[in-house]
């Protein structure tokens, strides 16, 4: 049986953690808990965002406004690891 392929790009994101320990060092989980979208690019994600609820997103507009959702599953996916090895480092 052939092994199942990776269906989304947070599973292939996930696959760099499965090859070694996963565990980022304290100041490498601090930094990337700090991580955040600049102004500029969140009031971008909400104009999108009001027009996708408005039906009125261009396909262009759709495309980008996809491409900030996959991004930032990316981070919450970076966040949560930073978060886990934060708790490890501390004996939690």
């Amino acid at each position: 049986m052939a092994a199942k392929l990776p269906s989304s790009d947070l599973e292939i994101f996930q696959e760099l953690f499965e090859g070694g320990s996963g565990e980022l060092n304290a100041e490498d989980a601090r930094a990337i808990l700090n991580w955040r979208f600049s102004e500029k690019a969140q009031s971008r994600m909400s104009r999108l965002l009001r027009k996708n609820n408005a039906g009125t997103l261009t396909r262009k507009e759709r495309i980008v406004l996809n491409r900030y959702v996959r991004i930032g599953k990316l981070v919450d996916v970076m966040k949560s690891k930073a978060r886990v090895s934060l708790l490890r480092l501390n004996g939690q």
